[in-house]
């Protein structure tokens, strides 16, 4: 079952988010 694009959007903007917030914390440069 093929996932819909609105979920498969929402995943992506959700592990962007997260890996920019990620580099914020640890390279302590927000």
């Amino acid at each position: 079952m093929k996932m819909p694009f609105l979920i498969r959007k929402m995943l992506s903007n959700a592990l962007e988010i997260w890996l920019v917030s990620g580099q914020c914390i640890t390279s302590l440069r927000c």
